[in-house]
């Protein structure tokens, strides 16, 4: 994996490929250097097929997802 610094983003790469891009906004995309939505581009996952997001915990513990405002 590279890392490849630039003025306004920092990015990671496997080979030529984008593997992860924070911008100097603080939006992180992975797999991708485009953003999402613009009223939910703060985390962009990207693949050519099927996506999701998995949370992981112990055996004996909870995996959760908070929302606050």
């Amino acid at each position: 994996m590279n890392s490849e610094h630039r003025a306004n983003s920092h990015e990671f790469k496997i080979g030529t490929s984008n593997a992860v891009k924070i911008d100097s906004s603080g939006r992180v995309a992975i797999g991708t250097t485009t953003v999402g939505e613009s009223s939910a581009d703060d985390l962009t996952i990207a693949t050519t097929g099927q996506t999701g997001i998995t949370i992981r915990s112990g055996t004996a513990n909870v995996g959760s997802i908070y929302f606050s405002d």
